[in-house]
């Protein structure tokens, strides 16, 4: 049977009905490498500010499951978000080893592309 349509053009915004996601989905989503690095930058960005002891201490609350700030709550969120990623990636073969001095110079090559087409827009 077909769900009535309701007619929401008459409604204000605040009587609009909202969808939400239900609380016990595990939804799969598709991720560019772009995205993912976008990603990356937003937890570099996070962290810049923060000494090696407060990294330190940041990796034992993750460790023990006790994440002491709100801040640190999030960046948490965004290393499982990361680490998802990695893992399916490797999983579907898309991974490979390289040396630091290789990543390095991968990591400077994709900065500067994301920079030009930053500059296109």
């Amino acid at each position: 049977m077909a769900k009535k349509k309701t007619d929401n053009a008459s409604k204000s915004p605040a009587e609009l009905p909202i969808e939400i996601i239900d609380e016990n989905a595990i939804v799969n989503i598709k991720v560019s490498t772009t995205f993912f690095q976008r990603l990356q930058m937003v937890y570099m960005n996070l962290i810049k500010d923060k000494s090696p002891e407060d990294i330190q201490k940041f990796l034992e609350e993750v460790k023990s499951q006790k994440i002491s700030s709100e801040e640190n709550y999030n960046i948490e969120t965004l290393l499982i978000i990361l680490s998802e990623f990695q893992k399916t990636a490797k999983a579907e073969g898309f991974t490979k080893i390289v040396s630091k001095e290789e990543l390095e110079k991968l990591t400077e090559e994709r900065v500067q592309r994301m920079k030009e087409q930053e500059n296109q827009k």
